[in-house]
């Protein structure tokens, strides 16, 4: 679950990406306007400039903006393995995947560390 910069919640299940006004919930089949590669979300993330990132049960990760959608496909741009939790901290993006924990950097997604340890589910990541 992650609170974006207006106020909406976003919550992420097996059967797709929900949103919550204050009031009602709504499940979403779209992030402004684009679809996500799989409705099987795992984690959900609100980036600075008013963007969204979702993971995928079955690998992968997409980031949604106003204006464009970058998707990440499992074994091809992104490490294979389902995306437990996704983390920012200024500009950086992490992400925690089964197969060890990922930074996004200009060059693509690469390893955090030497040997970056595979995650957990329940694993909450925080930085300052």
């Amino acid at each position: 679950m992650t609170q974006a910069s207006d106020g909406m919640l976003w919550l992420t299940s097996p059967k797709g990406l929900y949103s919550f006004d204050g009031v009602t919930f709504k499940r979403q089949r779209s992030v402004y306007g684009a679809s996500p590669l799989s409705q099987n979300i795992s984690a959900v993330r609100a980036l600075p400039g008013k963007r969204i990132a979702v993971g995928y049960s079955f690998g992968g990760l997409s980031i949604f903006s106003p204006s464009a959608v970058t998707h990440f496909r499992a074994g091809k741009d992104f490490p294979a393995g389902t995306v437990y939790a996704i983390a920012s901290s200024n500009d950086e993006i992490y992400a925690c995947t089964t197969t060890g924990l990922v930074q996004l950097r200009p060059d693509g997604w690469r390893p955090v560390g030497k040997h970056s340890l595979a995650c957990r589910p329940g694993v909450r990541g925080r930085f300052r």
